[in-house]
């Protein structure tokens, strides 16, 4: 499928200031594209260069196989519609007004609003659910009743693109969903191309088919939300230490500040040995409490693993349905050897994962604290012919045990005073 749009090579400047520097992408016709990145990061100078109001200094940008920048303004406004953060309307003019404002470029000196012209106003109003306030003073409504009278002026336009940067800021968050629902509504409806800046990433997220993440004047990253929404990303650009997991319902990804850890000289460090699911809320709940995980060794697909990674936590992995290599298995036990705290979930052992309880025998013969989040029982999950549990009783000796979630996280607690007092 050809690019609808496409940009090559883009630099652009605001006077001698550079901005954005060799920015390429291509969009395809019906897709939703976020903006992201940090304040000053040229979202809004990209909008503004794909509408036509910057001249790159070098590079095109073609829509539809035509130059942008060699269009006649008449003719852009027709294909592009901008809906922008703030817009100020000195003029008490009235909501079907400022709407009929959109069929500007359908409209000569000399005609007249058309029948059509009326027809599609109402129906711009009816979409953005503004049709009742008509008559009323477009200065007497609130923040989010404005801005959808401005997407009502923008998609009357009958645009195939429509450029948005930050059409939910400062709005309340109802407000800010009623916009983003009433946009991909039109985008599933009529195809229509969107491009949005965005600052709330778990919007981005949910609303978003691409992202494209700005930072020190490039692209960083593009991809789908699962690819470029993930922990070291945000660090990267935001300098911010995240959690991100998985929507349960939406299917998307969702990013959650890390808690901070006060008046602690070292962040406590806890390896988790799990597998199969068995430590997907475990792993959740020690990175939302601000400590630093490591898991490991994970068979890639594993759901275990695909939480490591939203997460972001340093992992050993290897390929799926395939036995641990020495390798992996001498990494994993660096990593065991280094945390403050090695935690064992009630994962399954056979003959593939056997070697994660050998390498944790190695790791407990070494002075490794490990705790036992399994009840202290493993008959029931050893398909090993019985070496998994020979292994586990040698463990178990040296080992602390839970039985529930709240012992768990009182020998967290414990062992982190330990910790505490031998700093000191």
């Amino acid at each position: 499928m050809n690019s609808y749009l496409a940009a090559e090579n883009l630099n652009l400047n605001y006077g001698d200031e550079r901005i954005l520097e060799e920015i390429s992408f291509k969009v395809e016709q019906g897709a939703v594209i976020g903006l992201i990145g940090p304040n000053a990061s040229g979202k809004s100078t990209l909008l503004k260069s794909l509408a036509g109001l910057i001249k790159p200094r070098t590079g095109e940008i073609r829509l539809d196989g035509q130059l942008i920048h060699k269009m006649k303004a008449a003719r852009r406004a027709e294909m592009i519609a901008v809906v922008n953060q703030e817009t100020s309307i000195g003029f008490s003019f009235t909501v079907e007004e400022v709407v009929m404002m959109g069929r500007t470029p359908f409209l000569s000196r000399l005609r007249s609003p058309a029948i059509r012209d009326y027809e599609q106003v109402r129906h711009g109003m009816e979409l953005t659910g503004v049709e009742h306030l008509a008559d009323r003073a477009i200065n007497t409504l609130s923040g989010g009743e404005r801005q959808r009278v401005l997407i009502a002026r923008a998609l009357v336009q009958e645009p195939s693109l429509l450029l948005l940067d930050e059409p939910t800021a400062h709005l309340d968050i109802n407000h800010q969903y009623d916009i983003l629902n009433i946009l991909k509504d039109m985008n599933q409806a009529q195809g229509l191309s969107v491009i949005i800046a965005l600052h709330d990433l778990n919007l981005a997220a949910q609303y978003c088919d691409w992202l494209m993440l700005l930072h020190q004047r490039r692209i960083f990253a593009r991809g789908t939300p699962d690819e470029i929404l993930t922990a070291d990303n945000i660090m990267s650009v935001y300098g911010a230490q995240v959690t991100v997991a998985r929507h349960s319902s939406l299917d998307c990804p969702q990013i959650f500040m890390a808690a901070p850890r006060q008046n602690r000289r070292v962040q406590t460090r806890i390896h988790v040995v799990c597998g199969g699911g068995t430590g997907v809320a475990l792993m959740k709940k020690l990175c939302a409490r601000g400590y630093q995980v490591s898991a490991g060794v994970l068979n890639k697909g594993d759901s275990d693993w695909q939480t490591a990674r939203d997460l972001g936590i340093e992992l050993v992995e290897a390929p799926a349905f395939a036995g641990i290599e020495a390798d992996s298995c001498h990494k994993n036990l660096d990593l065991m050897i280094g945390a403050d705290l090695v935690i064992l979930t009630d994962v399954p052992f056979g003959r593939g994962n056997l070697p994660n309880l050998e390498t944790l025998a190695r790791a407990s013969l070494a002075g490794a604290s490990i705790i036992l989040a399994d009840g202290g029982e493993v008959a029931s999950r050893d398909y090993s012919g019985g070496t998994a549990a020979t292994l586990y009783a040698s463990i178990k000796k040296e080992a602390h045990v839970s039985t529930d979630d709240q012992q768990l996280w009182q020998l967290i607690a414990r062992a982190e005073m330990h910790l505490k007092t031998l700093q000191l």
